[in-house]
C-alpha cells in the first residue's frame, strides 16, 4: 500500500526529483481513488493536485526538450553559415580567374612578370 502524498508534497513533487513516470503513476492512483469515491472531496483535491503536478512536470520536460532541440538547430545553423561564408569567400577569391577563358588566364599571369622588368626594358 502506498502512502498518499500530502497536498504540499504532491504539488511540489517534481522539484524533489520525481520522474514523469512516478508522477503519472501517482496521477493514475489519484484518479482511481477519485472514481471509486466521487463524493469524497479530499480524493478529488488529491486528483487535481496530482494532475497539476503531472502537467507541470510534462510541460517542464517539453520545455527542456525544445530548448535542447533549439540549441542543436542553432549549432547546425552556425556551422552551415560558416561553411557558406567560406564558400562565398572562395568564390570571390578565385571566381574571376575561373570565369576567364584560358588565353585571358595566361595573359593575366604574364603581366606580373612583364611589370617586374618593364623599367629595364624601356
Amino acid at each position: 500500500m502506498t502512502i498518499p502524498l500530502k497536498r504540499f508534497e504532491n504539488v511540489h513533487a517534481f522539484s524533489k526529483g520525481l520522474s514523469l513516470d512516478d508522477l503519472a503513476r501517482d496521477l493514475g492512483r489519484a484518479r482511481a481513488a477519485h472514481e471509486r469515491r466521487p463524493d469524497d472531496q479530499r480524493a478529488y483535491v488529491r486528483f487535481l493536485e496530482a494532475a497539476l503536478a503531472f502537467e507541470k512536470a510534462r510541460a517542464r520536460a517539453e520545455t527542456q526538450d525544445l530548448g535542447a532541440r533549439n540549441a542543436r538547430l542553432q549549432r547546425s545553423l552556425a556551422l552551415a553559415k560558416s561553411e557558406l561564408t567560406r564558400r562565398v569567400a572562395q568564390v570571390e577569391t578565385f571566381g574571376d580567374a575561373l570565369r576567364a577563358s584560358r588565353p585571358r588566364r595566361r595573359a593575366a599571369a604574364v603581366p606580373c612578370v612583364r611589370d617586374l622588368f618593364q623599367g629595364e626594358a624601356g
